[in-house]
């Protein structure tokens, strides 16, 4: 498992440290040590030494500290759609044991900051790199008959987004 975690500098703009957490498994009855291999689009390739004893699981947490790729200038910021772009970011997670590559991953994600609070009236006010927002949306479900196609569903997002709708709540998936 992988999973990105981003902190923004929603005032500028011109910075963002990601945090990358890596669900490591040794399934063997000796320890095992190699590399955790890090490829972010735009940023570079990074390799981060990891030891695991046998039959070990553990969360791996990796920061700019220990992956210098991890803190992105002048990011690409992901907004939705109502107020810019859902700009996304490609990271490829390798990890190498005896010069061999044991798993590997690929992830999407967006460096964003989302944020919630109850506002002077006790609704819930929402905010998308440090602007409050309204969450507009509807729930989505499949054709009865499993008979979608890329094209019909493209169109049927179209359609949300001519709504001015930002947020689709995925009923089957």
């Amino acid at each position: 498992d992988v999973y990105v975690i981003p902190s923004l500098d929603t005032e500028k703009f011109a910075e963002a440290d990601l945090e990358v957490r890596v669900t490591l498994r040794n399934n063997q009855d000796a320890p095992v040590s190699g590399d955790i291999v890090l490829d972010l689009q735009d940023a570079g390739v990074c390799n981060v030494p990891f030891e695991l004893q046998a039959g070990e699981e553990k969360i791996v947490s990796l920061t700019p500290e220990q992956a210098a790729n991890l803190h992105v200038e002048n990011p690409r910021v992901w907004w939705s759609l109502d107020l810019g772009t859902p700009e996304l970011y490609d990271l490829n997670v390798a990890v190498e044991t005896e010069g061999a590559v044991s798993d590997k991953t690929d992830v999407t994600f967006g460096i964003r900051e989302i944020t919630s609070r109850l506002n002077e009236h006790g609704y819930r006010q929402f905010t998308l790199n440090g602007k409050d927002i309204l969450l507009k949306g509807a729930g989505w479900t499949d054709d009865i008959f499993l008979r979608d196609k890329a094209e019909d569903l493209e169109r049927q997002v179209e359609y949300v987004k001519h709504m001015n709708m930002n947020l689709i709540r995925f009923e089957n998936i």
